[in-house]
């Protein structure tokens, strides 16, 4: 089994690692890396000849890093950066949630933008389009009189029964 050792570590990398500096060096990797070892060996290693490659990984702790690792000066070693990218990804999550949040108000308003004769027809295909959307057995909109609540429009997956009797 191919193996690596640990002979240089910053700060960094051992808090990624759950360890302390002078636990990881001297010691090979395969005693502290067990999920996804292979991989690591694979990209580590095969970075010879000057290549460098580069990539990104989500880790078992949630985190995720870009990484880049290349041979090194000293013979026979190769060197391992990693970078921490959580606020990054997170900013993308954020970005494609607002994308598709306003992509659905679009989409709602093209279907709700009718004449009042077809009104009702556009909110039976507005809640229609929504409920698949959220994955939902039912949508209703329900007008206030008093204490009591009526249910106005309302759409039901096919194939369940209304409970709009019941309401």
């Amino acid at each position: 089994m191919v193996d690596m050792q640990y002979i240089y570590v910053n700060q960094a990398y051992a808090e990624i690692m759950g360890q302390s500096r002078e636990k990881l060096l001297g010691n090979r990797m395969s005693n502290f890396v067990k999920h996804k070892l292979a991989f690591w060996i694979k990209v580590i290693c095969g970075a010879s000849d000057g290549e460098i490659r580069q990539g990104t990984f989500h880790s078992r702790t949630g985190h995720w890093y870009e990484y880049i690792t290349a041979k090194s000066s000293v013979p026979e070693t190769r060197s391992l950066v990693m970078i921490n990218i959580d606020e990054q990804k997170r900013s993308q999550h954020e970005i494609k949630q607002k994308q598709n949040t306003t992509n659905e108000i679009v989409q709602m308003s093209e279907i709700l933008n009718v004449e009042n004769d077809k009104l009702e027809t556009a909110i039976s295909k507005g809640l229609a389009k929504l409920g698949t959307d959220l994955a939902a057995d039912r949508v209703v909109v329900m007008e206030g009189e008093g204490q009591y609540a009526k249910n106005t429009y309302s759409w039901t997956l096919p194939g369940l029964a209304s409970a709009q009797k019941e309401q």
